[in-house]
């Protein structure tokens, strides 16, 4: 995964049945864009968009798009190129630092911290109980591995913006807005 974008406009209850349709919706090179919304009989209403990206088993490194995939999903984003840069800032000065802990239960089959895993610390760093009806963004820069130094930084201001840095090395990026 390089970036996901998850848009709760309205929330979903507990026990709310709901529908979800996915498609792709755009491709490059070694990625490809899927698009899923999440529709509820009480009203819930969830857009996502995630990048995600072919990775050789071999080699660990994006790998072109294999024909079946372009056969299979070419034709739904209709020649949509895409891109997998990022665009989320990086820390800023005065943002609060605190360890952040890898837990092997959390890795892929890479060693690296699973996509749902890292989410983990935008969610530690949203204040408790606010709503999390809003727009939450998550970038992927590098791997989170088990060991070394970790530390999760947190900027609260009109959106919260949280990162996990190796050092100096920025490996995952995140803003919270509020609806």
């Amino acid at each position: 995964m390089r970036r996901t974008l998850i848009e709760v406009r309205r929330a979903a209850v507990l026990d709310e049945p709901v529908e979800l349709t996915t498609y792709c919706t755009g491709m490059g090179r070694s990625w490809a864009e899927r698009t899923t919304r999440i529709r509820g009989d009480a009203g819930a209403d969830i857009f996502t968009t995630s990048v995600w990206v072919q990775v050789s088993t071999e080699s660990g490194r994006p790998s072109p798009l294999t024909d079946q995939g372009l056969e299979t999903y070419g034709p739904a984003c209709n020649g949509r190129k895409i891109s997998a840069r990022l665009g989320l800032p990086g820390p800023i000065d005065g943002a609060v630092r605190s360890p952040w802990t890898v837990r092997r239960a959390d890795l892929d089959p890479f060693d690296h911290v699973n996509n749902a895993a890292n989410w983990a610390f935008l969610e530690e760093a949203l204040v408790p109980g606010e709503s999390r009806e809003g727009r939450a963004e998550m970038e992927f820069a590098a791997p989170v591995t088990h060991g070394g130094v970790i530390e999760m930084a947190v900027d609260r201001g009109d959106a919260t913006a949280a990162w996990l840095a190796d050092g100096d090395s920025v490996l995952s990026s995140a803003r919270w807005t509020p609806a």
